[in-house]
């Protein structure tokens, strides 16, 4: 159960950059069952996240090529929805929903 990590870093030689993908293994028992809930939290939240923020995209891209209203109020309801599952769930903070 390695994780990658992308290191960037400078070289010795002066405005030169590197990349370097280096793994990290927990070693302890709760380091192991703690980076198996983060990444089954990163899932579930990535289910809410993703369609949310194209959910607004969507708003967004309709606005500048002028959707008509049936098509705006659809969009809207449906951003709107997805904005407050994410809230319900503490994906994103309700304040700022």
């Amino acid at each position: 159960m390695a994780v990658n990590h992308w290191v960037v870093g400078s070289s010795p030689t002066p405005g030169a950059w590197f990349i370097k993908k280096i793994s990290i293994m927990p070693i302890t028992k709760s380091a192991k069952k703690a980076l198996k809930r983060s990444r089954f939290l990163r899932e579930r939240n990535l289910q809410f996240k993703i369609p949310m923020k194209k959910a607004v995209k969507a708003i967004r891209k309709g606005v500048n090529e002028s959707f008509s209203k049936a098509e705006a109020t659809k969009a809207l309801r449906d951003a709107y929805s997805k904005i407050d599952r994410a809230a319900k769930r503490n994906i994103l903070h309700w304040k700022a929903a």
